[in-house]
């Protein structure tokens, strides 16, 4: 079916109603900022681990969500507008209606979590097929009880299961880091994911139980095996498990170490695995 090419004037209504969109997106991001400035106050952390959510912190998210999908609208609308203008050989300046390229969208605020945490919303899944939801070990904030990291926060989940267990990625991506360090990951490998509005994760899977089968700059999906459950390097205390941490480009780049984990802002590097896979496990006592 042939498309309608749209005149001057309904075009600049087009842009018009992306200009409403746009204001009520920054007045989304914004009711964002103050909700998060509220809680700021609030002590919603405690021994390391979080607290229950609280229906501020659950407002929080939908906000976000919501001015996220917003962003999503009006870049495919302005994308749909910005070509039917150029075929009716428009020549509109876009300052008439007080944005300066109708193609562009305002950068949001940074926030702490990127993601929905709905795994039918973030698409996320677990990379050991459903062993996460009941491991007994560390999750995300927990105190480490021994050894050189003690009562330093634990940065990921380590998830049981058996020696040589497929892993899979969290997502498709692609793979920027495999190494091997003997004192804590032993053999491990990093992925990059590219969010739908540009924020880049990284997750990383460490005490394979030998060299992951892929290399540097290859593409992966949510099915390609990187690597086999195993109990490489000493931070694995031998025991059988999946150490899986998920990282923001500033706990990437540079790359952090669990040195990290004592200063206050360790969050802004490190982001707690069950949120962005949406598995909603509350943190409980760390045994790995």
């Amino acid at each position: 079916m042939a498309r309608r090419v749209l005149s001057t004037d309904e075009a600049l209504r087009e842009l018009e109603e992306m200009a409403r969109i746009i204001g009520e997106m920054e007045q989304g991001f914004l009711h964002v900022q103050r909700l998060a400035k509220r809680l700021i106050s609030r002590d919603i952390w405690a021994g390391g681990r979080s607290v229950q959510f609280s229906s501020s912190v659950e407002e929080i998210y939908a906000m976000v969500q919501k001015a996220i999908a917003h962003v999503w609208d009006v870049q495919k609308h302005a994308r749909e507008v910005n070509q039917r203008i150029q075929e009716a050989g428009a020549d509109l300046p876009a300052g008439n209606i007080g944005i300066s390229d109708p193609t562009s969208t305002p950068t949001p605020p940074p926030i702490s979590t990127p993601v929905s945490t709905s795994p039918s919303e973030s698409g996320f899944q677990d990379p050991t097929g459903g062993k996460m939801k009941d491991t007994p070990y560390y999750h995300y904030g927990d105190p480490y009880k021994s050894g050189n990291y003690k009562g330093k926060p634990h940065p990921g989940i380590d998830i049981k299961g058996n020696e040589g267990d497929p892993i899979r990625p969290i997502g498709p991506g692609k793979v920027v880091k495999v190494g091997y360090d003997e004192k804590g990951y032993g053999h491990y490998i990093v992925v990059e994911h590219v969010l739908p509005d540009g924020t880049k994760i990284y997750s990383v899977y460490a005490h394979l139980k030998s060299k992951p089968p892929v290399g540097v700059g290859q593409e992966v999906t949510k099915d390609t095996i990187i690597g086999g459950m195993g109990r490489s390097g000493k931070g694995s205390n031998n025991i059988t498990h999946l150490h899986l941490e998920i990282r923001t480009e500033k706990g990437m780049y540079p790359w952090r170490d669990f040195g990290d984990l004592d200063k206050p802002n360790w969050k802004d590097y490190w982001i707690d695995p069950e949120k962005i896979i949406g598995a909603g496990v509350p943190a409980r006592q760390g045994k790995v």
